[in-house]
């Protein structure tokens, strides 16, 4: 009987010293909690609340995974980990990031670069159509018929990379051609419309990019 009060007593101790790992799971971007995401050890499995919060006990473990659809697994070794620290976070990284910046892609075809004077209204519709539906539509599917937005051409809209100025000095238009084939270097851009002030410039008549 001494025997088994002695063991109980162990047992208790072993499961108050238990090391436990309190956590939260974000994503790498936005820096948001990630809810319901499943955490697998050699021990357990377990499902993170909507919050993103979990707690799990690492004694015995080496390695812990993380997965959640529309993320890349990650796997973290318990020896990477700090015991020490009140909240453990983990980021996991989006697997549909790659598809979302192949849709910013801008594509300028050498036919679009060809005229300087026409073809830099197509393809400063198709730069300033970010996040309006309206800029959009008049870039991407009149834009090949050469639409003029609210009537101006490309003279009237400042482009700027880097905050310097691309319009020529000898038409005020943007000449394409110089720097075509710049797809990836285009995908993050900033349009402010008609006179707005932007961060880089006072803005134009028909905006600025």
């Amino acid at each position: 009987m001494r025997y088994l009060f002695f063991f109980i007593l162990l047992l208790g101790f072993k499961n108050t010293f238990a090391q436990k790992l309190n956590g939260e799971i974000i994503d790498q971007l936005s820096g948001e909690p990630i809810g319901l995401v499943l955490i697998t050890t050699e021990k357990s499995k377990i499902t993170t609340d909507e919050n993103g919060t979990f707690s799990i006990e690492i004694d015995g473990i080496k390695n812990i995974i993380f997965s959640k659809t529309g993320y890349e697994e990650l796997i973290i070794g318990v020896k990477e980990i700090n015991i020490d620290d009140s909240k453990f976070l983990v980021e996991l990284s989006s697997n549909t990031i790659d598809s979302d910046l192949e849709s910013g892609i801008i594509s300028l075809s050498d036919f679009d670069l060809s005229d300087d004077a026409n073809s830099s209204d197509f393809a400063s519709g198709q730069l300033s159509a970010y996040n309006d539906v309206f800029q959009s539509i008049a870039a991407y599917q009149f834009g090949i018929a050469r639409f003029r937005q609210r009537g101006y051409d490309s003279r009237n809209n400042l482009v700027l990379m880097n905050g310097l100025e691309l319009n020529k000095l000898y038409d005020g238009r943007p000449q394409w051609s110089n720097w075509g084939g710049l797809n990836d270097v285009l995908r993050n851009r900033e349009y402010t419309k008609g006179l707005e002030v932007g961060n880089s410039s006072f803005g134009s008549i028909n905006g600025s990019t």
